[in-house]
């Protein structure tokens, strides 16, 4: 049985670094990327992420949530709401697209008409909310855990990998089946 795969929309993204974060962080999750709207887009932070991080462009985010659930992707959004279940409870059943908000305004009342449902991320603290890019890097943490993805191998201080995100979830169903 395949592992399923998780989505990771970047639209209304308005810093620059954190777009380039959410690419690197995307990758460090297994996760795909589905870009809204922009062709040409700043990857600083991504530190070479763009590369083997498997990336799907659309103009319109409407275009790029119609090809995440043909391929029987439920879309969670990332907002604190009341109808949001907690990360922390795993709340996927298979394949997972997440739409985060802009870092100011959160998700637009249109974009959250597109969700499936919603989570959140309980906090602790006395910050108001999570920086897109740790938001983002929790739910795909997650997510890649509850998925049972294999954890990249170790080399003294680093993980260290020349593979493509499909090369490893290829190699990871391979080992699967042994």
């Amino acid at each position: 049985m395949q592992s399923p795969k998780s989505y990771l929309f970047l639209f209304n993204i308005s810093k620059r670094s954190n777009f380039g974060f959410m690419i690197r962080t995307a990758n460090a999750f297994g996760a795909e990327i589905i870009i809204i709207g922009r062709k040409k887009y700043s990857t600083m932070g991504a530190v070479g992420g763009t590369r083997r991080t498997p990336a799907h462009h659309f103009f319109s985010l409407n275009d790029g949530v119609e090809f995440v659930k043909g391929m029987g992707c439920r879309v969670l959004g990332v907002e604190i709401m009341e109808r949001a279940k907690s990360i922390c409870d795993a709340p996927f059943d298979g394949p997972t697209a997440f739409m985060m908000g802009n870092e100011g305004t959160g998700l637009q009342p249109w974009q959250a008409e597109l969700c499936d449902d919603f989570v959140y991320i309980p906090q602790f603290g006395t910050a108001v909310s999570l920086n897109v890019n740790v938001a983002a890097a929790i739910c795909l943490h997650r997510f890649a855990d509850w998925a049972g993805f294999q954890e990249c191998p170790r080399e003294e201080t680093q993980y260290v990998s020349n593979e493509s995100i499909t090369e490893m979830h290829r190699r990871f169903q391979d080992e699967k089946k042994k």
